[in-house]
């Protein structure tokens, strides 16, 4: 190997050794954030929720009525993905020179980039998710629709901050996004293959 090339794998590996994690230190991030998931949804699960929202709610019946239902709680999702696109404009308003993908100053939008990438991945699984499970699920495990809803929008936040920060901590924001969102879309493929 050459020396501009091994220069090139040193600085990576080291780049690399500085954004990861040893095991400890992992579970650290990863053991507390599923055991807050975990807590969120017996909390929900035990229906406490619903002295959050002033009482028992009327549940949707029809398939419409479900439909609507998880539309009018996907404003809030949606309200980050709208939020990370912003922060993307922002950061080409704060720096000019960015304005220009070609001008070699990109790297100036690689963590809002990044951000708003992995919500776009993470709404998609999300809204597709909750969308299939509010069809098939019974009326009453609706409020499983509003704990994924809470769960994604906190999850996002904390992404956000935490990947602002610096990337190792993105681990509690990602697993309240995607621990819900995959523990649905397996319910879902249980759900389906009963019915068939």
């Amino acid at each position: 190997m050459s020396s501009k090339s091994e220069g090139k794998r040193s600085k990576a590996i080291s780049a690399w050794k500085q954004t990861s994690f040893s095991a400890p230190q992992a579970l650290v991030f990863i053991l507390p954030s599923i055991a807050s998931v975990a807590a969120a949804a017996w909390y929900y699960s035990n229906n406490h929720h619903q002295k959050l929202f002033g009482g028992k709610t009327l549940l949707p019946q029809s398939s419409a009525d479900r439909l609507a239902y998880v539309f009018k709680l996907e404003f809030y999702p949606l309200a980050t993905l709208v939020l990370a696109i912003h922060w993307v404009w922002l950061h080409r308003v704060w720096y000019p020179m960015t304005r220009n993908p070609l001008s070699g100053h990109e790297y100036l939008l690689e963590t809002a980039a990044r951000i708003l990438s992995n919500t776009v991945e993470q709404l998609l699984l999300h809204l597709l998710s909750v969308l299939v499970f509010a069809l098939l699920a019974r009326p009453e495990q609706l409020f499983w629709v509003r704990f994924a809803v809470f769960a994604f929008t906190v999850g996002r936040v904390a992404f956000w901050v935490g990947y602002s920060i610096h990337p190792k901590f993105r681990i509690p924001g990602f697993i309240w996004t995607f621990l819900p969102t995959m523990s649905l879309f397996w319910y879902n493929c249980v759900l389906v293959a009963r019915q068939y």
